[in-house]
């Protein structure tokens, strides 16, 4: 079994528990130190000649003997220096009662003492894919328990060099345990989809920037014009957002700093302005890169679930698994029945009238355009474009004249808002009453509560049988199709406004984005939360 591997096994210790094993082709493996419940050595990648260290754990399962491994790690502390650093293994112990499934009676001074060492060595938990436990009892029926032990710790170094390495639990095979494998994976050099940040409109000179833009003259139509302009000003928005403090940015500046002054604590050891600097050097970096660190982990999917239960890990297949989703959700034709529209108007409720029809078509006016574009939220999803609501209020007075000109063309949310503004006259007479979602004032949670004291006491005994269901999971404007819409229209005799804002859903599309990169752009044929 590997044969040509070299073995490690701690002559001294009781159980023998940890046995380290290599391949000499690819790393060299230096042991630095042995204890009962850890083994600490220094690794040679010799593709890169780059050198790690690796501290091996096995915690006991006792909360004060394992006091004893916290106290040693963080001994092991000062002698890593710059060097990366990772810590993995069987810990015994949880940091929280969010990783137990099952009855268990963990005890919250081990958890304290696990953050506590994490605070005090600066050291982070890997994100970790696959199993979300790493332990299991073997135990069936309410003796079932699930832990998550094993994990992998690393140190502001480690980041710095691989900062997309993650931690993947394997399906146990022979243990109880699940193996844990380091996974390493490039950095992304692909571009990122642009997204304009709020707080850019607050900052000053928000208007002399977009003024500057603005004014140089572009040959073409309204919409030609401000597709050119408000791409022009990504450039001098992603700019002003480094200024604003770009957390990558800060790793750097804050690495080269600490370079700077040990190189000059080389020439001058004993200099005390020096070491005080060196030790403020070490807490911006570690501070500006667990930051980073945090952003990274926060926005990366690492893993989902699809319909069939299958758990995908890989990039491609993570955006593959949401376009396909999205597109079943939003782009499927699930309709394989004609609407009979002499059935539909013989259960209208209403018919508009030729003059309020002709009234839903008259010229769309400036206010009206600026009032639906400020009755949109500022932090709405953006478009395709990354500008958001935000964007146009805060630039209205140097963009609203040409966005106005262009609106019909250019941006679907308002053409739909204006369109709600102008039904809102008789929208009582189109809607049944009870169709809660377009009373006045009405708010989603007034349903919530409402649902709360349909069900409050269900679980009572000694009361009549009953039942209750809920159904469409989903939200009821992600269904809607559009052949259905149509058709309504027709019925209503909505025959401009179908021509109109009908015609911009036929050619809608959806771009499907994961972690701001773009996957697949597909068309749709469901859903009205475009406006």
């Amino acid at each position: 079994m590997l044969s040509g591997w070299n073995w490690f096994v701690d002559p001294g210790g009781p159980e023998n528990k940890i046995w380290l094993t290599w391949d000499n082709s690819e790393i060299t493996v230096d042991i630095l130190a042995t204890h009962e419940q850890y083994i600490h050595c220094r690794v040679h990648l010799l593709c890169s000649h780059i050198c790690s260290l690796v501290t091996i754990v096995y915690g006991v399962n006792d909360v004060y003997p394992r006091r004893v491994l916290w106290n040693q790690l963080v001994d092991l502390l000062d002698g890593v220096g710059d060097d990366p650093w990772i810590v993995l293994g069987d810990f015994n112990t949880v940091l929280d009662t969010s990783e137990i499934c099952g009855l268990a009676s963990d005890s919250h001074t081990a958890m304290d003492d696990f953050a506590t060492f994490l605070n005090d060595t600066g050291l982070v938990v890997l994100p970790a894919r696959g199993a979300i436990f790493t332990w299991h009892n073997c135990s069936d029926g309410v003796r079932s328990l699930w832990k998550k032990l094993d994990r992998m710790l690393v140190n502001d170094r480690w980041l710095l060099l691989w900062p997309n390495t993650t931690c993947f639990n394997a399906t146990p095979r022979t243990s109880n345990h699940s193996p844990l494998v380091l996974h390493g994976a490039a950095s992304r050099k692909d571009g990122r989809c642009f997204r304009f940040d709020n707080y850019l409109a607050k900052s000053p000179g928000f208007i002399d920037l977009v003024r500057s833009v603005w004014e140089h003259p572009i040959v073409g139509t309204p919409m030609y014009s401000i597709t050119r302009k408000v791409k022009a000003l990504k450039l001098k928005f992603r700019a002003k957002r480094k200024e604003k403090g770009d957390l990558t940015a800060n790793v750097i500046q804050a690495k080269g700093f600490l370079d700077t002054i040990q190189r000059l604590m080389e020439t001058d050891h004993s200099n005390d302005l020096l070491i005080l600097l060196e030790r403020m050097a070490r807490l911006v970096l570690l501070k500006a890169t667990l930051l980073e660190h945090r952003r990274r982990a926060a926005q990366k999917i690492f893993q989902i679930t699809s319909d069939s239960g299958a758990r995908i890990s890989d990039e491609p297949g993570v955006a593959g698994e949401f376009v396909r989703f999205y597109t079943s959700l939003l782009g499927g034709q699930s309709r394989h029945h004609h609407i009979n529209l002499m059935f539909l108007q013989a259960w209208a409720r209403y018919v508009i009238p030729t003059e309020e029809g002709e009234a839903m078509t008259r010229p769309i006016i400036r206010e009206e355009v600026k009032e639906a574009f400020f009755d949109i939220a500022e932090d709405k999803a953006p478009g395709p474009d990354g500008y958001s609501a935000g964007f146009f209020k805060a630039a209205w007075s140097v963009i609203g004249d040409e966005l106005t000109a262009a609106i019909q063309d250019f941006f679907v949310s308002a053409i739909t808002k204006i369109i709600v503004q102008r039904m809102s006259g008789f929208m009582d007479k189109l809607v049944s009453p009870p169709q809660n979602a377009f009373v006045p004032g009405r708010r989603i949670s007034n349903n919530i509560l409402l649902g709360q004291e349909l069900f409050h006491g269900y679980n009572r005994q000694h009361l009549p049988p009953r039942c209750a269901l809920k159904v469409d999971l989903r939200k009821a404007y992600d269904t809607l199709e559009w052949d259905f819409v149509e058709a309504m229209l027709y019925v209503w005799i909505f025959w401009k406004i179908y021509t109109m804002d009908y015609g911009v859903y036929q050619y809608y599309s959806f771009l499907g984005l994961i972690e701001w990169g773009i996957a697949r752009v597909f068309p749709g044929s469901k859903g009205s939360s475009g406006g």
